[in-house]
């Protein structure tokens, strides 16, 4: 009895010498790979995914939790990461895990198999003009003013623009001159020899029309304004613009000349002289700064003769953007894309930058980086997240960044980014051709005109 009773301490002894070591281990992230027959330390990977309770299936083992579940004690290497949910495409996914690191891949939008589609309209449009950041988009019916409207988001109705009787209503429209974030938008409407420049603020309980043509003589390159100052329009010429002002119908001619570009941004006009220095002046031109990108820089990057818009996210980060697609930033590596870019789409926690060409879609965060050790320095850190378009026309951030919806080739795709491994991308639907989309991220819709029957028709891409 008492033999037994020393093999049982020695056995239970034996047991807590050799378990508990590995219990202590195992709490701090490490395992016994039987593979390198060594100690090694374990990765986490965290899923979440909408709809949740999707079924997980490591390579081809299924995982004893639903999402959302954090995968823990994972020995490094690669592994096949498979969602499933009845009624969804799988979410399929090769992940490599590496020693103490953790991967989140938050949000997971799982794929219906049948997108159900919602029709808003029992009429044909023959145009959608988003107007991006606001809760409203620009509807035409024809070609005329007349048809013209504004969808308001939060109501679900269409507000006409103009009253059956208005001099206006038979003026075919040309062009629409949005910014984004503003629900003020300018209309180019008529012809060669009777045009129209209509100032459009939806703000108002009825849309109110202003009529700018006599502040306009000549047909200017760009329109441009900013709602800090609401009412004061920009119209850019060869090497100048003028300011207007469309509540007292006054006209500031030649408001900064000699300027090889210009941007909005809060109380500020920013502009590059002829000489290539940076500066920045407020409207009354009663305060003014130099900016630390001299001749030196502009002879540098922005070359003898194009034109830059200017795109300011922050004080401190700036973007100037050429006729033919040059963007250039005031962060190394400064020279980001050499031409082709078409858009560009601010997001600021943390601030970041969606831009696309006619063939791919890219991303630009602004992180800080040591330099030689020490001294801490912002730079641009650019990644290319799709390259296959043919046609990309417009592009979206979505779900707060973690999408991107974009128009190619009058199809809509769905794209996710993701923290590593190859992109997601799925078709949602066609859209008519020579038209837009508009997406809501605060409803998770997404709003387009169906190419066969011209119906108002929208699609819930996240659930809210």
């Amino acid at each position: 009895m008492i033999t037994a009773r020393r093999i049982l301490f020695f056995i239970f002894l034996g047991l807590y010498i050799i378990l508990c070591p590995l219990l202590i281990f195992y709490s701090f992230g490490y395992i016994f790979s039987p593979v390198q027959q060594e100690i090694a330390q374990t990765g986490l990977i965290y899923l979440s995914s909408m709809p949740a309770r999707a079924d997980i299936y490591i390579n081809r083992s299924r995982y004893n939790q639903k999402t959302p579940a954090s995968i823990e004690g994972l020995i490094p290497g690669n592994y096949k990461i498979t969602l499933r949910s009845k009624g969804y495409k799988p979410w399929v996914q090769t992940i490599s895990v590496g020693p103490g690191k953790a991967y989140s891949f938050k949000d997971i939008l799982l794929i219906p198999k049948v997108w159900p589609i919602k029709n808003l309209s029992t009429a044909p449009f023959a145009r959608l003009a988003p107007l991006k950041g606001t809760d409203y988009f620009i509807t035409g019916r024809a070609p005329n003013l007349g048809s013209y409207a504004v969808y308001e988001l939060k109501t679900g109705k269409a507000i006409h623009l103009l009253p059956a009787d208005s001099h206006l209503f038979d003026l075919p429209v040309i062009s629409i001159f949005t910014q984004d974030n503003s629900p003020v938008f300018v209309i180019y409407a008529g012809s060669l020899w009777n045009y129209k420049y209509l100032y459009v603020d939806i703000t108002k309980t009825i849309p109110e029309i202003l009529d700018i043509s006599r502040l306009i003589q000549v047909k200017p390159l760009d329109i441009g304004w900013n709602d800090f100052k609401r009412g004061r329009v920009f119209t850019l010429y060869r090497d100048y613009v003028n300011l207007l002002d469309v509540e007292s119908m006054s006209i500031f001619p030649h408001y900064m000349e000699n300027i090889r570009g210009y941007g909005l941004y809060l109380k500020w006009i920013y502009a590059i002289s002829r000489d290539n220095n940076v500066f920045k002046q407020t409207y009354d031109k009663k305060e003014e700064g130099h900016l630390p990108y001299g001749p030196k820089f502009g002879k540098r990057f922005f070359g003898q003769t194009e034109f830059y818009k200017i795109k300011v996210l922050q004080d401190n980060i700036i973007l100037f953007l050429s006729r033919n697609g040059k963007l250039i930033t005031n962060l190394p590596p400064y020279n980001l894309i050499d031409r082709g870019v078409i858009g560009l789409e601010f997001y600021k926690n943390p601030p970041g930058l969606l831009c696309w060409t006619k063939h791919s879609i890219g991303i630009v965060d602004f992180v800080q980086k040591s330099y030689r050790g020490s001294f801490i320095n912002k730079t641009a850190d650019q990644r290319i997240i799709y390259g296959a378009g043919t046609n990309i026309t417009d592009c979206v951030l979505a779900n707060e960044g973690s999408h991107v919806l974009f128009d190619n080739d009058n199809k809509l795709y769905l794209l996710e980014v993701e923290p590593q491994g190859g992109p997601h991308i799925e078709l949602i639907t066609a859209v008519k051709e020579d038209s837009s989309f508009f997406y809501s991220d605060e409803t998770g819709y997404v709003y387009y005109l169906d190419p066969q029957s011209g119906y108002l028709n929208s699609i819930e891409l996240f659930p809210r």
